[in-house]
C-alpha cells in the first residue's frame, strides 16, 4: 500500500489511515509515502491540516515480518510523513532482510524527517527489527517517541536517529521495564549534531553487549570511539553527541554500555554527557562500561553525573572482567564524574592513569577494560590534565575496603570487678538489653535458634513434695500407617505436674493449738442459739 508522487510533481502524497478492529500483519510486504526529487507543494502542505505523507496504524496488534515494513521518505520539497501507531496489545518487528519502521529525509531533499509515534502495551523487536529516524540531508532528522509497559529489543534490533550532517532527532522512550539484550538504541551524527536518548522506566537491564549510546563518532564494539585519520594523519573530526539520560528504579549492566562520545564541542554546552538517576540500586557485572568520551584537538572529555541509591560492581567470577565508569579525552583534558549515592561499593578510583596510554597516545582497551578490576577514572589520553572525580556517598552504606582500622581494646571497656564499696554509682552503671525471644545465642556469631519464651514460673517446695510423679497412663497418640489408612496408638507417659494451688478454704486446730489451714472447707455442725426469744402469747 502506498502513496506516492513522483519526480518533478506538483502535487502532494496522500495519507494512510488503516483501523482494524484486530490485528494487522505484514510479511514481506510494506506500507510506504514518498516524495519524489523535486517533487511536491508546500505551500499547499502547509495549509493541509494533519499534514501530508502520514501513515497512521490503529488496532489491537501490528506485527512486521521478515522484510515488512512501514515506511516514509522524501527526496523533493516536501519533509518526510510522520508514522504512527496505536496498538493496544502488541507491537512486533522480527525477521530476516530487517523488518523495519523508518522515516528519512535523504539527499537532496528540502525537508526533514519525520516523526515516529508508537503507543502500546509490548513492544518487541527482535532478530534485527529496526526503529528508524534517518537525516541524510542538509535538514534535521525526526524524533522516535515510545510509550510502552514492556519493551524489548534482542537479537540485533536498533532503536536509532541518525544524521550524517545536521541535527539528528531524539530518542525518548517511557515504560515499565525496558530489556536491551544484544541491540542498540542510540542517537548518532557523523559531523552534525546528534540527538538526546531519554528513557523513563522502572527498571532497565542492557545486558550481552547491548549499548545505548549518543555519539559524533563511530564505536568500535566495546564502545571506545574509532579512531580515523586522513592521509595526513590527522584526525578525522567528528560530530557532537547529545545528553544520555537515564531515570530508572533500578538499572542492571551485564556486559552491558551506555556511551557518550563527541568528536568536538560547541560554545553553548557541554557534549557528551551522561546523567543517571536511579533511587534503587545500580548493578555493573562483567565488563560493562559507562563512558563519556571525547576525540579531537581540544575537546575535553565528557561528563557523567550519578546520583540515586546504590552501586554496585558484583564481585568477579570464573574468567568475567571488571567494569568501569570512564571520562576521557583523546587530546583535551580529562572529563568530569560525579556521583551521589548512599553507597558505592567494589570500584576503585584511579589516580594514576598512565600505564593505561600507549605509545600512539590512544588507550590501551586491554590494560583499561578488560583487566579484573572494576575503576573510575577520569582520563586524558594526552598531555591534558586528568579531569576530576567527586563522590558524596551521603548514606550509612559504606565501601568494605574504606572501613576504620583501628580498634578498640574491648578490655579497657570492661569493668572486671565490682567497685570497692561494694555498691556502683548511678553514673557508672550501664545498661545490657536484648529484644526478642529465645534468650542469648551459644556465641556473637550463632543464629537464635530457640522460640523458648521466659514463663515466671518457680516451685514452691524444694523438695518438689507436691510434685506429682510421671505416670504410665496411655495417652492415645494417633497416627495413620503409611499407605493402609489405619490408626495406631501408642502409649506417652504423662509428664509430671505440679499439684494445683488454691486458696485455703478451711482449718483445723490440733490439741496443741496449732492451727492447720486446709484446701477443703470445714464440716461443721450448726449449733442451736442459746438465746430463745419470747413470743408475743408467751406467760410468764
Amino acid at each position: 500500500i502506498t502513496a506516492d508522487i513522483t519526480r518533478d510533481s506538483k502535487g502532494n502524497p496522500g495519507n494512510i489511515e488503516i483501523t482494524a478492529q484486530d490485528k494487522i500483519k505484514l510479511n514481506n510486504s510494506d506500507i510506504g509515502t514518498s516524495v519524489g526529487p523535486n517533487a511536491g507543494n508546500p505551500e499547499r502542505a502547509e495549509n493541509t491540516p494533519g499534514g501530508v505523507g502520514n501513515i497512521t496504524i490503529t488496532a489491537r496488534s501490528l506485527s512486521l515480518k521478515d522484510s515488512g515494513k512501514l515506511e516514509t521518505l522524501t527526496l523533493g520539497k516536501l519533509p518526510a510523513g510522520n508514522i504512527t501507531v496505536n496498538a493496544t496489545d502488541f507491537v512486533e518487528i522480527s525477521g530476516k532482510n530487517r523488518s523495519r519502521i523508518v522515516t528519512e529525509t535523504q539527499k537532496g531533499a528540502e525537508g526533514k524527517g519525520g516523526r515516529i509515534d508508537i503507543t502500546t502495551k509490548t513492544l518487541n523487536l527482535s532478530d534485527g527489527g529496526v526503529l528508524n529516524a534517518r537525516s541524510e540531508s542538509d535538514f534535521d532528522g525526526g524524533d522516535i517517541n515510545i510509550d510502552a509497559d514492556q519493551v524489548q529489543l534482542t537479537d540485533s534490533a536498533e532503536i536509532i536517529a541518525t544524521s550524517e550532517k545536521m541535527r539528528g532527532g531524539d530518542i525518548t522512550l517511557d515504560s515499565d521495564t525496558l530489556t536491551v539484550n544484544n541491540s542498540e538504541i542510540s542517537a548518532s551524527t557523523e559531523t552534525g549534531i546528534a540527538g538526546n536518548v531519554t528513557l523513563e522506566t522502572d527498571k532497565l537491564t542492557v545486558e550481552n553487549g547491548a549499548r545505548i549510546a549518543v555519539s559524533g563518532v563511530e564505536l568500535t564494539e566495546t564502545g571506545f570511539p574509532k579512531i580515523k585519520q586522513d592521509d595526513s594523519q590527522e584526525v578525522v573530526v567528528g560530530g557532537v553527541a547529545g545528553t544520555l539520560t537515564i531515570k530508572a528504579e533500578s538499572l542492571t549492566l551485564d556486559n552491558g554500555q551506555l556511551v557518550a562520545a563527541t568528536g568536538k564541542q560547541t560554545n553553548n554546552q557541554e557534549a557528551a554527557t551522561i546523567e543517571i538517576n536511579v533511587p534503587g540500586v545500580i548493578i555493573l557485572d562483567n565488563n560493562s562500561l559507562i563512558l563519556a568520551s571525547a576525540t579531537g584537538d581540544g575537546v575535553d572529555g565528557g561528563n557523567i553525573d550519578i546520583s540515586g541509591g546504590v552501586l554496585v560492581a558484583l564481585p568477579l567470577t570464573n574468567d568475567d572482567k571488571g567494569s568501569d565508569i570512564f571520562a576521557n579525552a583523546q587530546q583535551g583534558d580529562g572529563g568530569k564524574i560525579n556521583i551521589t549515592l548512599q553507597g558505592l561499593f567494589n570500584m576503585k578510583v584511579l589516580e594514576d592513569t598512565s600505564a593505561f596510554i600507549g605509545s600512539d597516545g590512544n588507550i590501551i582497551e586491554s590494560i583499561a577494560f578488560e583487566n579484573n578490576d572494576s575503576e573510575i577514572a577520569a582520563l586524558s589520553l594526552s598531555s591534558g590534565e586528568s579531569g576530576t572525580v567527586t563522590r558524596d556517598i551521603t548514606g550509612s552504606a559504606q565501601d568494605p575496603e574504606n572501613l576504620p582500622t583501628s580498634l578498640v581494646d574491648p578490655s579497657a571497656l570492661i569493668v572486671a570487678n565490682c567497685a570497692s564499696s561494694g555498691k556502683a554509682a548511678v553514673d557508672e552503671l550501664g545498661e545490657f538489653i536484648i529484644t526478642g525471644r529465645g534468650g542469648l545465642p551459644p556465641s556473637p556469631l550463632d543464629p537464635m535458634n530457640s522460640q523458648s519464651v521466659w514463663v515466671d514460673l518457680r516451685i514452691l517446695d524444694p523438695q518438689q513434695e507436691n510434685i506429682e510423679e510421671a505416670t504410665s497412663t496411655p495417652t492415645p497418640e494417633v497416627s495413620y500407617l503409611p499407605m493402609r489408612g489405619k490408626r495406631r496408638t501408642a502409649n506417652t507417659p504423662t509428664p509430671a505436674r505440679p499439684k494445683k494451688i488454691v486458696e485455703a478454704q478451711g482449718w483445723n486446730v490440733k490439741e496443741d493449738g496449732t492451727i492447720i489451714l486446709t484446701a477443703e472447707p470445714n464440716n461443721v455442725t450448726p449449733k442451736s442459739n442459746w438465746y430463745i426469744p419470747r413470743s408475743c402469747g408467751s406467760k410468764g
